[in-house]
């Protein structure tokens, strides 16, 4: 069971490659961005052939926390399952004696956030020909039971500067659907679906189980966004905006 498993175990559970040190294989380079646990460098490979990619670079300390490591864990599951024009590509999993190491393909056009900040809303041809590859690739998704559940404008990245390609990235949150359906207050409030937060709030709560349908609520939120550059749900605090939702 996972909590039986100390870091160096998680850490070996999750890796394809166990390595003496990262710069044996890849250089860091300029650091991408950073979350509460791990910060993402643009990376190189080393030898013949060489490729740039997306590295997130975990702590093995990181990984005592539970939560943490089954995230982690998922991530790196369902990556690794996913084929397709719209989703990002995993790489490989590494890990040395201080971190782990998690590879990606590399995406050099920005975040689509970024782009909407910068250009203001989109006319209805260009937000069409993005919506459309958001469509197919959650409609792969759900096709092989997996759902995002963290669909937003920063989880979609363009494959490179001036290219009309976008994909998703960042699968912290999702999780894969069966018959039982799935619980628990995942994703970002200004795009999470009603049903993820019924009964938030309440005095006694309770988990009601919700499906693939999250992610198209998330969906139109987004075409919404792309179009008016503003969220349809807005308030001060995380709690009123969720009673909104």
């Amino acid at each position: 069971m996972a909590e039986a498993m100390d870091p160096e175990a998680r850490a070996t559970s999750l890796a394809d490659v166990t390595l003496k040190d990262i710069s044996t294989r890849y250089t860091l380079k300029n650091e991408l961005g950073s979350g509460a646990q791990a910060t993402v460098y643009l990376g190189q490979s080393k030898g013949s052939g060489s490729s740039k990619g997306a590295i997130k670079v975990l702590p093995l300390a990181e990984l005592e926390d539970d939560e943490v490591y089954e995230a982690l864990r998922m991530e790196c599951t369902l990556a690794k399952q996913l084929r397709h024009p719209y989703i990002v590509q995993m790489v490989e999993v590494c890990r040395d004696k201080e971190n782990v190491y998690v590879v990606m393909e590399c995406l050099g056009g920005g975040e689509l956030f970024e782009h909407l900040l910068a250009k203001g809303p989109f006319k209805e041809d260009y937000a069409l020909t993005i919506f459309a590859q958001v469509a197919l690739a959650v409609d792969y998704m759900h096709s092989v039971d997996i759902v995002h559940r963290d669909l937003k404008a920063e989880n979609l990245v363009f494959a490179a500067k001036g290219s009309p390609v976008v994909k998703f990235i960042d699968f912290g949150g999702a999780s894969t659907c069966g018959e039982g359906g799935l619980t628990g207050l995942v994703g970002t409030p200004q795009y999470v679906a009603p049903e993820v937060v019924k009964g938030f709030g309440d005095d006694s709560p309770t988990e009601i189980p919700y499906g693939k349908g999250c992610d198209l609520w998330s969906m139109g939120v987004l075409l919404y966004v792309m179009l008016s550059k503003t969220t349809p749900f807005r308030a001060k605090e995380v709690d009123q905006l969720l009673k909104q939702v």
